[in-house]
């Protein structure tokens, strides 16, 4: 029974280390709480996509969630370098309320350790969020 199960855990491990050229690495989805104290602190987070294969794409969605007590828009996004995207809900969040944010990493041509900044604009306060983006690509 116990080799059964062994055989069963390295061609698990096996399936997923084994991803093809191009394939999407999805994360869960994680909260991000905004407001006027955390931008003023110029507030920053970090998502670490890990160990990537040249040619991935690594997606994080992340729900921003209006921490103040007005509502609130993220009026943009600017990234450091054409391999990153962020696709952003335009509409306004009352406090309490999130809204989704989806980044991508684009690999393909990106070998080794990366820290890629994005910022995210909203009407909360001039200052902006910083997201870094890190990644090891082999």
């Amino acid at each position: 029974m116990n080799r059964v199960r062994t055989i069963a855990i390295v061609l698990a491990l096996a399936a997923v280390g084994c991803t093809p050229k191009g394939a999407k690495v999805e994360l869960n989805v994680r909260q991000i709480v905004v407001n006027d104290s955390v931008l003023v602190a110029h507030g920053a987070d970090t998502v670490d996509f890990g160990l990537l294969h040249e040619g991935e794409t690594a997606v994080q969605e992340l729900a921003i969630v209006n921490g103040a007590d007005r509502p609130m828009v993220v009026i943009g996004t600017e990234t450091s370098c054409g391999c990153l995207e962020a696709k952003y809900d335009k509409h306004p969040a009352a406090p309490g309320e999130s809204l989704a944010l989806k980044l991508e990493f684009h690999s393909a041509g990106q070998r080794g350790v990366h820290h890629k900044p994005l910022y995210v604009q909203t009407s909360l306060a001039p200052e902006r969020y910083r997201i870094i983006i890190q990644a090891d690509v082999r």
